[in-house]
């Protein structure tokens, strides 16, 4: 079997059975394994660490705007409840017991 090309710089599809057939099947499967394995999956697994990056700075900032958000909320409420303990004192001072001591 001969192997026939032409010769403008275009192939025929006839020019691409002449060349593909004689792979065969085989030929085939293993284009497509190292095609796979050395360019497809590089580029997934660069994609997937690029998102996953992004992700986790994404989730850091929220976590972090959660935290001081919790914590001035508990600022907040301990201040309240030291002036309200502070009020409650002196409202329900006993003159009587303030005399003895």
């Amino acid at each position: 079997m001969e192997f026939v090309i032409a010769q403008s710089s275009e192939l025929t599809v006839k020019d691409m059975l002449s060349i593909g057939g004689p792979l065969g099947i085989g030929g085939v499967l293993v284009w497509y394994l190292w095609y796979t394995t050395s360019v497809t999956w590089p580029k997934k697994d660069e994609e997937h660490r690029k998102e996953r990056t992004e992700i986790q700075a994404a989730y850091s900032k929220t976590l972090d705007t959660i935290v001081e958000r919790f914590d001035n909320s508990l600022t907040s409420e301990r201040e309240h409840r030291e002036r309200e303990a502070r009020e409650n004192r002196d409202r329900f001072r006993c003159p009587v017991i303030e005399q003895r001591g």
